[in-house]
C-alpha cells in the first residue's frame, strides 16, 4: 500500500489507532519550565518594577510557560511506538530501520520544537526590551502604562507565534531530510493526522 495516499484509508481504519497521550515525563518538563520562569521573574524584580517590566521578568517567564506548555501537549514517542508503529506494520510492509528512523525522526521533532521556542523566546525578549524602552519615556498616566502594556503583550504573543513557525518550517524540512529514508512513514503519519482532524471536523458540525 502506498502510504502517500490517504484517501484509501476509512475513518473506521484510522480509528484503529489508540488515543494519543503524551508521555509521563513531559508533564515534568512542563513544570520544571514553570518553576524556571517564577525563578526569573522574582530575581528580575528585585531590580525594581521598571526592570521588572523592560526586562526579562515579564515576557519571558510567560514564554518559558507557553513552551512547556507546548511540549506537554505534544503526542508522546511511547505512542509511536505502542500505537502507530504497530498499526503501520500491519497495514503494509515496514522494514525495521524505517521504524527506528521514524521514531528518531520524531523524538528529534519533538527536541527541535524545545529549541525552536526557546530561539522564538530570545527574539521576542530583545523585541519587547527594545519597544518597551523606547515607548515608556512617552508615557503620561498609569492609565496609559496599563494600555501599553495590553496592547505589546498581545503584539509580543504574536511575534512569538511568527518566529515559532518559521523556525518550526526551518527545522522541520531539515529533519525530513535527513530522516529521507523513513519519509513513507512521516507521510504516512502526516495522512492521519489530517484524517484525524478532519474527522474531529465533521463531528462538531454534526
Amino acid at each position: 500500500m502506498d502510504a502517500s495516499t490517504s484517501d484509501v484509508q476509512s475513518d473506521y481504519e484510522w480509528m484503529e489507532l489508540g488515543a494519543v497521550r503524551a508521555d509521563r515525563h513531559q508533564v515534568f518538563v512542563l513544570l520544571i519550565h514553570v518553576i524556571a520562569a517564577v525563578i526569573i521573574s522574582v530575581l528580575n524584580f528585585s531590580n525594581g518594577l521598571l526592570s521588572w517590566f523592560v526586562g526579562t521578568g515579564v515576557v519571558t517567564p510567560v514564554l518559558l510557560c507557553a513552551t512547556g506548555l507546548l511540549y506537554r501537549i505534544l503526542t508522546g514517542i511511547n505512542w509511536y511506538r505502542d500505537e502507530m508503529v504497530p498499526y503501520m506494520s500491519r497495514t503494509f510492509t515496514v522494514q525495521e530501520f524505517e521504524t527506528d528512523r521514524f521514531l528518531k525522526f520524531i523524538q528529534t521533532r519533538r527536541f527541535m520544537v524545545l529549541i525552536a521556542s526557546y530561539i522564538s523566546t530570545i527574539l521576542t525578549q530583545i523585541a519587547w526590551f527594545n519597544i518597551a524602552t523606547f515607548t515608556i519615556p512617552f508615557l503620561e498616566s498609569a492609565g496609559a502604562f496599563g494600555e501599553l502594556f495590553i496592547y505589546l503583550f498581545i503584539g509580543m504573543f504574536f511575534l512569538y507565534g511568527l518566529f515559532l513557525v518559521f523556525w518550526l518550517t526551518v527545522f522541520e524540512r531539515i529533519l525530513k531530510s535527513k530522516f529521507s529514508d523513513a519519509n513513507q512513514l512521516i507521510k504516512f503519519d502526516e495522512n492521519w493526522q489530517a484524517a484525524t482532524k478532519e474527522a474531529k471536523e465533521k463531528s462538531k458540525q454534526k
